[in-house]
C-alpha cells in the first residue's frame, strides 16, 4: 500500500494527491471483494493490479486474480466499457494474471478517471475500479528488435553470464531509456522474470540508435550443458513493448 500524504486544516489538496487516495480506496475495495467472495474454486476474481494505483492508456497493465482463461484471448476484458482487443494481450498472461495494453479510453481528464475493469470468461465475471490516466505522448518511431546475438562471435545462441548484442532500430542513445527484461517459460503461461522485481530491468552497457549490449543474467532454470528458449522484452518510452525469442545456453 502506498504512503498517503497528510494535510493541515485549510490546506488545499492537490489533484494528484486526491487521485492517489481514491486509487488506494479502490485497491482496498478489490481486496475486500476478494475476501468476501470466500475463495470458492472456479469463480473469476480480480485481486489487484500492477501498477498498483494507476496506469496510462497505451501502457501495460497487469490484472491479478483467479480463474482467468489461458490463452488470454479466451477472456473478454473491458476497461470503462471499451473492449480490449486480443492483440493487446501480452505473452506473460496466465490463469492468475492478465497482461495487456490499455486501449484508448475516450474523455479521460488530465488527472485521469477511475474506471471499471471487467473480466468475463466461461468461469464467470468480475470487476474492479482502477485509475486510468491519459496516454503518455509518444516521441519518435517505435523500436524494432531485428537480431540478438552473442557479442563474442555473433552467433545466435546466447550464453549465461556473457554479453549479448541487440540489433534493431530506433533505440535510445541513453542506456537507461531502453528497458529490457528476460522471461523464461517454466509452465503453461508461467514465466520466471529476470530481473525478478517488478519495475526493474537489466542494465544496458552500451546504447546507440541501432545497437544495445547487455549481460545475460545467471538464469537458474538453464542446467549445465543445456539450451532454453527465452523471451526478450524491450520497452522504450510510451511505445508498445516489442519481444523476440532467443536461445540461451549454459555450457
Amino acid at each position: 500500500m502506498a504512503v498517503l500524504p497528510t494535510f493541515q486544516p485549510g490546506q488545499i489538496i492537490p489533484s494528484n494527491a486526491f487521485n492517489l487516495m481514491v486509487a488506494e480506496i479502490n485497491s482496498l475495495n478489490v481486496r475486500i471483494q476478494a475476501l468476501e467472495g470466500g475463495g470458492a474454486g472456479g469463480t473469476v476474481r480480480i485481486t489487484g493490479f500492477t501498477p498498483v494505483n494507476q496506469q496510462s492508456a497505451g501502457q501495460i497493465l497487469s490484472i491479478h486474480g483467479q480463474n482467468f482463461v489461458f490463452p488470454a484471448a479466451g477472456n473478454t476484458v473491458t476497461i470503462d466499457s471499451v473492449p480490449v482487443p486480443n492483440i493487446n494481450f501480452q505473452p506473460g498472461s496466465t490463469t492468475i494474471q492478465l497482461d495487456l495494453v490499455i486501449p484508448p479510453i475516450p474523455g479521460l481528464p488530465p488527472g485521469g478517471r477511475s474506471v471499471t475493469v471487467r473480466v468475463t470468461n466461461i468461469n464467470g465475471s468480475a470487476q474492479a475500479l482502477y485509475l486510468v490516466l491519459p496516454p503518455i505522448p509518444v516521441v519518435g518511431l517505435p523500436p524494432t528488435l531485428d537480431a540478438i546475438t552473442r557479442s563474442l562471435d555473433g552467433t545466435p545462441t546466447l550464453r549465461v553470464l556473457e554479453e549479448a548484442t541487440v540489433a534493431g532500430t530506433n533505440f535510445s542513445a541513453t542506456p537507461a531509456d531502453n528497458r529490457i527484461k528476460l522471461r523464461v517459460p517454466i509452465g503453461v503461461g508461467v514465466f520466471a522474470n529476470y530481473p525478478a522485481l517488478a519495475g526493474t530491468f537489466l542494465p544496458i552497457k552500451t546504447a546507440t540508435p541501432v545497437q544495445l549490449t547487455f549481460d545475460v543474467p545467471d538464469i537458474v532454470e538453464i542446467l549445465p550443458g543445456t539450451n532454453r528458449q527465452v523471451l526478450v522484452d524491450l520497452n522504450l518510452g510510451a511505445h508498445p513493448q516489442v519481444t523476440r525469442q532467443v536461445t540461451v545456453r549454459r555450457p
